[in-house]
């Protein structure tokens, strides 16, 4: 994905800022576009940093937040690769794991995960998804890819 350099400033600012101000009605397409324009950031970045694990944790973690679950899996692994001991990164491809049905090494990634110390508001999330996985995925994105898979139409 490539975007004019005119645009970086609004897109890092959209990055930095969330997109929408607290308490601001947003619907889903405004929603998808906000993900689909904070996947173009590190994207670019990837470009000009293509062995930073940061930022390709960031580019998988924007493919998770729209759906795109097979991609986050894709720049997540590359992610441990470059960055084994982070927990964060680990914590993110266990999500991305369990999504495309991995749910061992799901677990085993958020295990890892925990035990490389997370913040400590990060560790009783993560030892539930250790314990529960995570609840069924509702995003948009997942769910038209759902509707195709059942033959029901996007």
């Amino acid at each position: 994905m490539r975007i004019a350099s005119s645009l970086l400033p609004t897109v890092a600012l959209l990055v930095l800022t969330g997109g929408v101000a607290a308490g601001e009605p947003v619907d889903e397409l405004v929603l998808n576009v906000h993900l689909h324009l904070r996947g173009a950031l590190p994207a670019v970045l990837i470009d000009q940093r293509p062995d930073d694990g940061y930022i390709v944790d960031s580019l998988g973690w924007a493919y998770y937040r729209i759906g795109n679950h097979e991609d986050a899996v894709k720049n997540l692994e590359r992610a441990i690769d470059l960055k084994p001991e982070d927990p964060t990164i680990n914590d993110h491809l266990g999500d991305a794991y369990w999504r495309v049905g991995r749910t061992l090494e799901a677990r085993f990634h958020w295990a890892h995960a925990r035990d490389l110390k997370p913040e400590p508001e990060e560790l009783p999330k993560i030892d539930a998804k250790i314990e529960n996985g995570l609840p069924d995925d509702t995003s948009s994105a997942a769910s038209a890819d759902k509707k195709k898979e059942d033959g029901r139409g996007g």
